[in-house]
């Protein structure tokens, strides 16, 4: 996807989106003389922006929480004068999210070591590990959780220089504290070099490296298998984050046309949707529907292979 969106000034009152932002805002009349509005229509990502003139009417941090609530799935950043929405987490409940976060710290501790065994071991477990990191970053958004995202920001920076020690020490100290409310939110894919098939390592077996999400999902699929909740749930919420991430990351095949690209916003939006879903049984614990978890896990496989089919390059 190319980042680079190109906006052209607007005036409020000649276009549909003046009356979406009156209508959702509840400002009679939001803008006056002189204000605009501009926007992109990339696949998975929306620009919205005014003028300078309006946020200096002390209306910005209103506009921004109001538009969160209406959007859902979006979320809104000051920036150079503008407003830039971009995806949110996905819509999981704060205990997944905690659960999430104590599962992924440890398992990025694990990956750090394995990287400090040997060369191979690095070539294997490099790319999860820097996934597992980016996780956290937006796992810490959703928790309100400042210094777990700094912290995660500095060893997906560390790591994509290589230097596993340093990564091991900031590892260690890992730890979620859940703040009060989300923290704001910033385009997190476009940091530090995260690219796409980093994002698509823990789908790879466990002895290639990766967390073996493909084939467990396959697997649990199965009729008759016994399902872990616990299992489940950690491996539907990571599912729904690392499609988030992907829906803004499309590979070649997807970026040849426009029909390509809305394609691939699909079939990451409706992965994110099955497995919140699945998310949300597997939360239920004991309780928790067996058929209706291997139902899910079913679509959810039935819709990676979809993606494979039309856009996978091996």
């Amino acid at each position: 996807m190319n980042s680079s969106n190109k906006m052209g000034k607007t005036p409020l009152g000649q276009v549909t989106t003046s009356h979406l932002f009156s209508k959702m805002m509840g400002y009679g009349g939001l803008a006056g003389a002189g204000d605009w509005v501009a926007g992109s229509s990339l696949p998975g990502e929306v620009t919205v922006c005014v003028s300078r003139k309006m946020l200096n009417r002390g209306r910005a941090q209103a506009m921004m929480n109001r538009l969160r609530v209406w959007l859902g799935a979006g979320i809104l950043t000051v920036v150079a004068g503008g407003v830039s929405m971009w995806a949110a987490p996905p819509q999981l409940s704060r205990g997944t999210y905690e659960r999430l976060a104590a599962a992924d710290i440890a398992q990025l501790q694990g990956s750090i070591a394995k990287c400090q065994e040997s060369a191979a071991e690095a070539r294997r477990n490099l790319p999860t590990a820097r996934a597992l990191a980016m996780l956290l970053v937006l796992e810490a958004e959703a928790l309100g959780d400042a210094n777990l995202q700094k912290q995660a920001l500095q060893i997906a920076e560390v790591l994509n220089k290589k230097d596993f020690a340093a990564a091991e020490k900031l590892a260690k100290s890992l730890k979620a504290n859940p703040g009060t409310a989300p923290l704001p939110s910033q385009p997190l894919h476009k940091l530090n070099d995260f690219h796409l098939e980093e994002v698509m390592s823990p789908y790879r077996l466990g002895r290639s490296g990766g967390l073996n999400i493909e084939k467990d999902i396959r697997d649990w699929s199965k009729k008759g298998v016994k399902l872990d909740p616990a299992a489940v749930e950690i491996l539907a919420a990571r599912t729904a984050l690392l499609s988030e991430y992907t829906m803004h990351m499309p590979n070649d095949k997807a970026d040849v046309n426009k029909a390509n690209l809305e394609q691939w916003k699909k079939y990451s939006q409706e992965l994110i949707d099955l497995s919140r879903q699945l998310a949300e049984e597997a939360a239920k614990g004991k309780s928790a529907n067996g058929n209706a978890m291997a139902s899910l896990l079913s679509k959810i496989n039935n819709k990676c292979t979809d993606c494979h089919n039309k856009f996978r390059d091996d």
